[in-house]
């Protein structure tokens, strides 16, 4: 074997060891971001590594059934508001506001979870 064959395989062994350090410790300062959601969740968008985190899911859950999830989950609702067919509702947790948004979607019901930095 050869001093390039060598040089070679130690280099690359050394730079994968590097990369994979500075990727996991990268990975380490990543803040991420959990939201609830039912058990029955058929999730079709889900981003929660900053803030505002999303998460997007079908569910054959009643909208009752949603709205009693969440509030065992977050407590009392702050606000809500039903436009053109979407109930939207408002939970405060700390220093966060929840923002969940539950509309009719065929035989399903669509829930929008938006968790946000309150000001």
């Amino acid at each position: 074997m050869d001093f390039f064959s060598i040089f070679n395989k130690k280099h690359c062994l050394a730079w994968f060891i590097t990369f994979f350090a500075f990727t996991a410790n990268a990975q380490d300062n990543i803040e991420s971001f959990y939201i609830e959601r039912l058990p029955e969740a058929n999730i079709f968008a889900s981003i929660n590594d900053e803030l505002p985190a999303v998460l997007n899911y079908f569910t054959p859950i009643s909208e009752l059934e949603i709205i009693s999830f969440y509030k065992e989950k977050y407590g009392d609702i702050v606000s809500q508001e039903l436009k053109y067919k979407r109930l939207t509702l408002v939970f405060h947790q700390e220093k966060r506001e929840i923002r969940i948004a539950i509309s009719k979607q065929n035989n399903k019901h669509q829930v929008d979870v938006i968790l946000l930095e309150r000001i």
